[in-house]
């Protein structure tokens, strides 16, 4: 899934406890009840490798831990991707798609240059 892709960002907005199977239903093999089970939601921002494209997308995941040998590990690990929100650079939109590549060229090259600018202007102002 990720070949296509230069880069990408990943923002955790929310975990929260869920229980989708009552205890019962684990009565005949209580080896298999979950230790933890839990949602996260998120967001993923990425970078295309061919064309730099930028697309931003929501993501939700579902996960179900057991306890083995005094461990916890993942029985499941399940992620949701929802590509039509907040999505940059679709190939009908060409404004979207040249905002999105604006934002990597300022956030990537042009904010770091910024940046000392200011702090240039700032030490001449209070310093020099």
């Amino acid at each position: 899934m990720w070949e296509q892709v230069l880069a990408r960002k990943h923002r955790l907005l929310r975990v929260y406890p869920v229980t989708f199977y009552p205890a019962s239903a684990y009565a005949d093999d209580p080896a298999r009840a979950p230790a933890a089970e839990y949602m996260v939601e998120g967001e993923v921002s990425t970078i295309g490798r061919k064309d730099l494209e930028c697309k931003e997308m929501s993501w939700a995941a579902h996960a179900i831990l057991v306890e083995e040998q005094g461990r916890l590990k993942y029985r499941v690990y399940q992620v949701y991707l929802n590509k039509k929100h907040g999505t940059y650079g679709d190939d009908d939109d060409l404004g979207a798609s040249l905002r999105g590549r604006l934002r990597v060229l300022v956030g990537r090259w042009l904010g770091p240059f910024l940046l000392l600018a200011a702090l240039g202007v700032l030490y001449k102002m209070f310093l020099a």
